[in-house]
C-alpha cells in the first residue's frame, strides 16, 4: 500500500528540511538516552497545558474558567485545600483538553482504553483533560468535585455511548481504565457532556468503535537497546480522532502508519510504516532512514499523517 500523492509530497519537502539519514549497521550512532526522551514526553505535554491565576476567595459560589470550544470548568467555593485548610489565598490551576490525534501523541496519551473483557482497544472518538491546582508549585487537595461542561458538538458520539476513564500511567506510557469514583452524563437542556472529577489528574470519556471487523494483536519489534527509551504509536487512517499503540488490539484490514519515536542527541527522532493491519500482524522496525527534528518539526509531521 502506498501513500497518498500529496503526503508522498510534503514528507519528501520536509525530508528535504530536517531529516537526518542514518544506516542501522553505523556503530558510531550512540542509543537514545532513557532520561532525554522522558524529558522530550515531559516538554511536549507541558507544551499543551494552559495556566490560570485563581483570585481566592470569590465573591460568587463557584470559580469558572473558559477554554477552547465552549469548555467550562467550574471548581465550587471551598474546593481547594492545603493541609487539611481551605485556601484563601491565590492558587493556580493547570489544565488542557484535546480531542486530536497529534496532542494524543505530543502527550503521550493515546486513547486506548480497557474493555469489559479485560482487553484494550482504541477509542473511535475522546475527550482527554488535565486538571492540577496548585499553590507555590505544591498541589493542592481537591475537597470537592470539580465539574467540566463539554459541548456535545465537541464530541462526536451519541447519548448512551460514552463511558468515563482514568488515566494509568507507567514507564510503558498511559492506558485508559473505566472510571469507578465519577461518570459523564449528557444534559440536553444545555446541549452539553457533564463531568464531575475528583482530583488532580488526566480524565477522559469516550466510546469504543464498532464497526464489525474482528480484532487482531500488532506486535511491534523495536532495534535493541530502544525499548526503553522509545514509544510506538499505531495511527489508523479510518479514525481519524484515534491513536493505538501495540497494547490494544486493531481491526484486520485497517490501513494504519506505525510510527516509531525515540531520542537522539536531545531531539525527536522517528521513523514511520505505512501498513494494512493482518491477522497477528507483525512489525519490524528499521532504522535505516530516520527522521530528527524538535517539537515543532515533529508536530509538522504529524500533521501530514492522514
Amino acid at each position: 500500500m502506498k501513500p497518498a500523492a500529496n503526503t508522498l509530497l510534503s514528507i519528501a519537502f520536509m525530508a528535504l528540511a530536517f531529516v537526518g539519514c542514518k544506516k542501522d549497521n553505523d556503530n558510531t550512532t550512540p542509543l537514545p538516552d532513557a532520561a532525554a526522551f522522558n524529558k522530550l514526553l515531559n516538554d511536549g505535554q507541558n507544551s499543551l497545558i494552559t495556566t490560570t491565576n485563581l483570585k481566592l476567595p470569590n465573591i460568587y459560589s463557584y470559580y469558572t474558567i473558559g477554554m477552547v470550544n465552549g469548555t467550562l470548568i467550574t471548581l465550587p467555593q471551598n474546593t481547594l485545600f492545603k493541609d487539611g485548610v481551605a485556601i484563601t489565598s491565590n492558587a493556580t490551576l493547570e489544565y488542557c483538553q484535546f480531542y486530536d490525534r497529534k496532542s494524543m501523541i505530543i502527550a503521550d496519551k493515546p486513547n486506548i482504553a480497557r474493555t469489559s473483557d479485560g482487553t484494550y482497544e482504541m477509542l473511535a472518538n475522546s475527550c482527554i483533560f488535565y486538571l492540577a491546582a496548585k499553590q507555590d508549585g505544591t498541589l493542592l487537595t481537591i475537597n470537592n468535585f470539580i465539574r467540566i461542561d463539554v459541548k456535545r458538538q465537541t464530541y462526536i458520539g451519541t447519548e448512551g455511548d460514552t463511558i468515563a476513564f482514568n488515566a494509568k500511567t507507567s514507564v510503558d506510557g498511559t492506558v485508559w481504565e473505566p472510571a469507578k469514583n465519577w461518570m459523564v452524563y449528557l444534559v440536553q437542556s444545555y446541549a452539553s457532556y457533564i463531568m464531575n472529577v475528583p482530583d488532580n489528574n488526566w480524565y477522559a470519556f469516550g466510546r469504543f468503535y464498532n464497526d464489525g471487523r474482528p480484532l487482531t494483536s500488532v506486535t511491534v519489534n523495536v532495534p535493541e537497546g530502544y525499548a526503553n527509551a522509545s514509544r510506538v504509536y499505531i495511527i489508523p487512517k479510518g479514525f481519524p480522532r484515534s491513536v493505538g499503540t501495540p497494547q490494544c488490539k486493531m481491526p484486520i484490514g485497517e490501513q494504519c502508519y506505525i510510527l516509531f519515536v525515540t531520542e537522539r542527541n536531545g531531539q525527536y527522532c522517528w521513523t514511520y510504516k505505512d501498513v494494512s493491519i493482518t491477522e497477528n500482524h507483525v512489525e519490524n522496525i528499521d532504522l535505516s532512514h530516520i527522521y530528527t527534528g524538535n517539537l515543532s518539526n515533529f508536530s509538522e509531521f504529524i500533521d501530514i499523517l492522514k
